[in-house]
């Protein structure tokens, strides 16, 4: 296993990426100096090959104005006045006969001779060239074939001990180049790689100073690098949006305490009343009855939490099917005639036969059960309430317009909250989720809910719904 301090090193991701890119640019730049090496060696062999032909061409010239006699007599010239070893030269019949050669022994002492190897070569081409690896000496040698006349082959050879101590030099000098090449990497791969990391820990350290209760540290944008901006820019909005998630949690929590209080409290005050007086079976019978109705608006109140939840989250499912609006408000304004009889209020309704929207029925008359609730309860004595349908390209409103208390321009962004109620409301039974419940039904089918008031003239809402089936 690694100690802890390499198993933590090995884990850093500043470690890694400075480990590919030293190993990337290593591999590059040994691929470079090996293509460059491997161009010099070629370079350096044709250049041997082309010695080799020029000299050869000279005694193919003497084969053509002088005879063999003359290139035997050239050889043994050139033997002496070159050093030992310097170049080989030999003379061969197609037979398989060797009729002069310089001495060997400077090459070992014997160089082989592969007869059918050069008679297939020769028949093939007239000149053609070979590497020969001698037993005895150190260095190959390099050596070329070429047919004088139809019955003679000559070889002349040069030692690579030059050129292979040349090129041993070069290789030497390619590894000296390589090293600094492999530090510098590695330094500039760390550079590159703390650069690019800086702004993510950055924001580390802000999550961090964020956990620690400092929930008001945001991550400054340098506007560096484009990914990393859009990770602190989401970063940025995810916090923010936690920290109104808090702050809406908070006040739904003060809110659902004060609304449990209430009905908690006049069901512990029905239980003591009934006990500590001389109570009958008849107020016995009463408080259960009180306490039974508390409990269902405790549960009302509960699952309707939950239904908002839930539609908020996105969790729930709806039952998308074509919903004819016209029997839909005909049932809720029937629902509701009785109570606005009681109050004077004059309910109509305006809805197109053909208003058909594709929509969860459930959820939508539950919203229009909802505003029409809201608008008879906050509707004063003889007023109007109305409901209507406009038909659009791309979407269907349907209105609930009333002539009620309104509400004020500071508030109307607050009604849709949980449990919030206006000052003017207050007064009136209820618990301050039916708007919050409308909004999340609208947006969960892919619409909305606005709204438009007046103190003291009346309040419109109005469901946007999409023309399309909601995904």
């Amino acid at each position: 296993m690694f100690p802890m301090n390499q198993y933590t090193l090995w884990r850093r991701l500043s470690f890694r990426l400075t480990l590919w890119y030293s190993l990337i640019f290593t591999l590059c730049a040994a691929i470079l100096l090996l293509i460059f090496y491997m161009r010099v060696a070629y370079i350096t062999g044709e250049r041997m090959d082309d010695e080799l032909e020029e000299e050869m061409g000279e005694f193919a010239d003497i084969m053509r104005t002088s005879g063999l006699q003359a290139v035997i007599d050239e050889i043994r010239v050139e033997e002496h006045l070159e050093a030992p070893g310097a170049i080989f030269m030999r003379l061969l019949s197609l037979r398989g006969s060797v009729l002069t050669s310089t001495d060997t022994a400077p090459w070992g002492g014997q160089i082989p001779i592969d007869h059918q190897k050069i008679l297939q070569k020769i028949r093939e081409a007239d000149t053609f060239y070979e590497t020969i690896d001698l037993v005895r000496h150190p260095y190959a040698m390099r050596a070329i074939y070429q047919a004088l006349n139809p019955y003679v082959v000559m070889q002349i050879g040069a030692s690579l001990e030059e050129s292979d101590a040349y090129l041993d030099i070069f290789r030497q000098l390619l590894l000296l180049i390589l090293a600094p090449v492999v530090l510098i990497s590695a330094v500039v791969g760390g550079f590159m790689a703390n650069q690019a990391l800086a702004d993510v820990d950055a924001v580390a350290r802000t999550a961090e100073e964020i956990a620690n209760g400092n929930t008001h540290r945001r991550v400054k944008i340098v506007r560096q690098f484009v990914e990393i901006e859009r990770l602190a820019s989401s970063f940025n909005t995810m916090v923010d949006q936690l920290h109104t998630l808090i702050k809406q949690m908070r006040e739904m929590t003060d809110n659902i305490a004060h609304d449990l209080r209430s009905p908690l409290t006049r069901i512990r005050g029905f239980a003591e009343m009934t006990l500590i007086g001389h109570s009958t079976p008849a107020d016995f019978q009463e408080m259960a009855v009180n306490t039974v109705e508390e409990c269902d608006n405790l549960i009302h109140m509960i699952n309707t939490m939950l239904d908002i939840a839930e539609a908020e989250s996105g969790i729930g499912t709806n039952r998308v099917e074509p919903v004819e609006l016209g029997p839909l408000i005909d049932d809720a304004c029937a629902l509701f005639n009785g109570l606005a009889s009681h109050k004077g209020i004059h309910l109509q309704m305006e809805v197109p036969d053909s208003a058909v929207v594709l929509s969860d029925k459930g959820k939508l008359q539950r919203m229009i059960t909802n505003l029409l609730e809201n608008a008879i309860k906050y509707t004063p004595m003889k007023g109007r309430v109305s409901v209507s349908v406009q038909l659009a390209a791309q979407a269907t409103f349907i209105q609930v317009k009333d002539t009620g208390i309104g509400i004020a321009a500071e508030e109307q962004t607050k009604i849709f909250q949980r449990f919030y109620r206006c000052d003017a409301s207050r007064s009136e039974a209820g618990m301050g989720l039916g708007l919050s419940l409308v909004k999340a039904f609208s947006e969960s089918l892919g619409g909305s809910l606005l709204v438009s008031s007046i103190p003291d003239r009346g309040s419109t809402f109005t469901i946007c719904m999409p023309a399309g089936i909601p995904t």
